[in-house]
């Protein structure tokens, strides 16, 4: 490839199999939660969203909440803690959460966040819901496992919808729903600066 022939170039390309595939399925008797959060800088207003699906990868439910000022952590929080709320609405008991916001995941694992932190009500909300499950991890996933999640999330700020719960999967959502069960692996290109050696 041209790019890998170009010392001067920022990037390399990383296949996605490398990091991960775009949906991994679970174990059986397990569901799976990917959130997203997603800001408008302009007129500074922000959205929540997520989806679950069970072990084969296969839709259960999905939910969005244009939620109105704030910031994209508060947004990604926000996020966290409606999934959570839903699934176990849903009777749902062993829940693998997904996130691409890093520093959410840090906040929620995190045991030294002082109390005056400006966000501490609504992680400790967060927090309080992991124990009500039989298992729920939360982790950090790539942005190109957590598409559908993040394009629900940007479809709910548009629209300003308040809560709303999906009965089936959204139009919107179809063609990357089926891209993420056939299991197709996106490339990721990774700022990085290339040494050819």
């Amino acid at each position: 490839m041209k790019i890998f022939e170009n010392k001067d170039c920022p990037y390399k390309i990383v296949s996605q199999n490398a990091l991960a595939k775009v949906v991994e399925f679970v174990h059986l008797s397990y569901f799976k939660l990917n959130v997203d959060g997603s800001f408008m800088d302009n007129p500074g207003v922000m959205a929540a969203a997520g989806v679950i699906r069970n072990h084969l990868g296969h839709w259960v439910s999905d939910f969005s909440k244009f939620i109105g000022p704030g910031c994209s952590l508060t947004a990604e929080l926000w996020s966290l803690l409606l999934g959570l709320k839903l699934a176990k609405d849903l009777g749902i008991n062993k829940l693998p959460v997904e996130s691409d916001c890093q520093q959410a995941v840090y906040l929620l694992d995190c045991d030294n966040i002082p109390i005056t932190h400006h966000l501490s009500p609504l992680i400790l909300e967060c927090r309080s819901f992991p124990p009500q499950f039989s298992f729920c991890k939360i982790n950090h996933a790539y942005r190109e496992k957590n598409r559908c999640a993040d394009s629900l999330a940007i479809i709910a700020i548009k629209s300003m919808n308040p809560f709303v719960i999906y009965n089936t999967v959204p139009n919107e959502l179809l063609l990357l729903f089926w891209v993420d069960l056939s299991g197709i692996n996106y490339a990721r290109i990774c700022k990085e600066t290339f040494d050819p050696g």
